[in-house]
């Protein structure tokens, strides 16, 4: 796994505690962060991962967990 970290801000405490919670057993290295101002509005927590980031958002879609933003952006984000 690489160290290439990325945020994904989500829509509410709850999200992140439960991201963090799958991430983590999927061996990522992760926190919850307050959002940063520059991801724009959100329930203002998020969490900070280091690792694939698109596989962790298909893991975290399968459990219903959906990504509001992301940091650095994917890529259908920046059309």
């Amino acid at each position: 796994m690489n160290d290439t970290g990325f945020i994904f801000s989500l829509s509410s405490v709850t999200y992140a505690i439960k991201a963090q919670s799958i991430l983590r057993k999927n061996g990522y290295r992760c926190e919850v962060i307050k959002t940063p101002k520059d991801m724009g509005k959100s329930c203002g927590y998020s969490i900070r991962a280091y690792g694939d980031r698109m596989k962790a958002r298909v893991l975290l879609s399968k459990q219903g967990i959906d990504i509001k933003s992301a940091k650095p952006p994917f890529e259908e984000d920046r059309i």
